[in-house]
């Protein structure tokens, strides 16, 4: 039987091929209900396959019609109503086919083109320890609930479809590159294993990616898909050195939860909640959106979209730390016992000040004059930050202070750049000297913008005389300093070193 271009056969029970006898299919389409023995000749040259019957299983494998090897050729569409079974050692091979009944695969099922197997009624619609084999082409899966994966999956740069998700089991394997698109739900002992730029998730879905397994990087791109933040799992390593590439790129973020690790180098972009740990390796992990939570990080991290450790006050054991320019640290204060009631940061190692410094007061807590906080303790430091936020509260200010390489919080009165407990002429002379500078509090900046300027100035003058050294006056009657003697002589001195410094 020769079925040619334009032509239909069409079978209402069983098709079997005896012995001696000949399926030529070459353009045309074949419809039959059921596939029985095929003893004789089948040539597949173009067309159409179908097997309508929903209770017929196709097996390709011992007692199959085409026994354990079905390669079709690429111009060879099949589709299978019933169920379709590959048995162990035996393989389907297909450019298009589709098997819209249950599919269990315990041999290895590959794609060279579009393959769709599975039914999103049925439950389990795809099962087995099989293996598939996407490489750089589009296998859709499709059940009713996660699809179970017991087996691995070849990925190349092609496309896994899942319309309702993947499960990986405990012996799942994944490794490949290119995007499966769809919920992503991982077990323990799992691994995923990227061979270059991959994309895991869907990103309409609140459980878009959620892994207690193992996901290897390597030195390649992670893009993770979800509604809210992507769950990593036991281990995420990651190792792209490229610092115009992400290593991982979440778009809703991620979480890295209690007991879960975070290990190697790179760039990361996306909110993370860090409460496990995170080990950075040579050249260190940069995170450039904002961090928060409470979990620890060994080696070089580098902070460039924000860090809020905690979820209120924690205290938090790191290396050797960069804020960069771009970044703001977020430090909460609502008491006096570190990691308790206010936030420390505690380096082992350098670090490297930049970016904004945001200090808050929390729980209703109002500090008094003269109490100290250590925020950051280091082994070496570099820089300061570039300002300061929530500096002035009125008649006090938090100031934040670099004793040696640590970082303290004192609470002094506003105004009071040395510290000596009263604003006079000495925190004048300090914005004087420092006119125009980027500056520290204790080099003038009494405002924490950064520079030494009117801004200052007028701190130095609103609270003139305040503190132990003379009666604090009250806000509407403080004289500015150009309107005092000594205020005068401050600005008559201040005129005349900015003149001297003209060229």
């Amino acid at each position: 039987m020769t079925v040619g271009a334009g032509g239909t056969a069409t079978v209402g029970d069983t098709l079997k091929v005896y012995g001696g006898g000949e399926v030529d299919l070459n353009g045309g389409t074949i419809d039959t209900g059921r596939l029985g023995t095929v003893e004789g000749l089948w040539t597949w040259g173009s067309g159409a396959l179908n097997i309508t019957d929903p209770t017929y299983e196709f097996v390709v494998g011992v007692g199959g019609p085409f026994g354990d090897t079905l390669s079709l050729p690429a111009a060879v569409t099949m589709t299978v109503a019933g169920q379709t079974t590959v048995d162990a050692g035996a393989s389907l091979t297909s450019a298009d086919y589709t098997g819209s009944g249950k599919v269990v695969n315990h041999g290895t099922i590959t794609s060279t083109g579009s393959v769709v197997l599975g039914d999103t009624s049925v439950l389990q619609a795809y099962s087995g320890a099989g293996d598939l084999v996407v490489g750089s082409n589009d296998l859709t899966l499709k059940s009713k609930g996660f699809v179970q994966i017991g087996g691995t999956i070849d990925l190349t740069g092609g496309t896994l479809s899942v319309p309702n998700g993947i499960a990986f089991d405990v012996a799942g394997y994944f490794t490949g590159h290119g995007t499966i698109d769809g919920r992503i739900a991982a077990a323990v002992d799992s691994t995923i294993e990227a061979t270059g730029n991959l994309t895991l998730g869907d990103p309409n879905a609140y459980d878009g990616v959620y892994s207690d397994g193992v996901i290897d990087v390597g030195n390649n791109a992670l893009t993770l898909l979800d509604a809210d933040r992507a769950v990593l799992g036991s281990l995420t390593l990651i190792g792209n050195a490229d610092p115009n590439d992400d290593a991982i790129h979440a778009t809703n973020g991620l979480l890295i939860d209690f007991g879960k690790t975070l290990q190697g180098y790179g760039r990361v972009t996306g909110q993370t909640m860090m409460n496990g740990m995170t080990h950075c390796e040579g050249s260190g992990i940069e995170f450039m959106s904002n961090v928060n939570g409470v979990g620890d990080f060994t080696g070089p991290v580098t902070y460039s979209g924000g860090y809020t450790p905690g979820f209120s006050p924690a205290a938090i054991d790191l290396d050797d730390v960069t804020f960069t320019a771009t970044n703001t640290l977020v430090l909460e204060i609502g008491g006096m016992a570190p990691g308790a009631d206010h936030d420390q940061l505690n380096a082992s190692g350098a670090v490297t000040y930049g970016g904004v410094l945001d200090l808050r007061l929390i729980g209703g807590f109002t500090p008094t004059i003269g109490q100290s906080f250590d925020l950051i303790t280091t082994a070496g430091r570099t820089g300061h930050f570039d300002s300061v936020l929530g500096v002035n509260h009125g008649p006090y200010s938090l100031a934040a202070i670099y004793a040696g390489d640590d970082l303290v919080l004192e609470i002094l009165n506003s105004g009071d750049s040395t510290r000596d407990g009263v604003i006079d002429v000495g925190d004048l002379a300090v914005v004087g000297f420092n006119w125009g500078q980027s500056a520290t509090w204790q080099t003038g900046d009494l405002n924490g913008d950064g520079l030494v300027d009117v801004g200052d100035l007028a701190v130095v003058g609103f609270n003139w005389g305040a503190g132990t050294g003379g009666p604090a006056l009250d806000g509407t009657t403080i004289p500015l300093p150009g309107a005092t003697p000594v205020g005068l002589a401050g600005l008559m001195a201040l005129t005349a070193r900015r003149t001297t410094r003209r060229p």
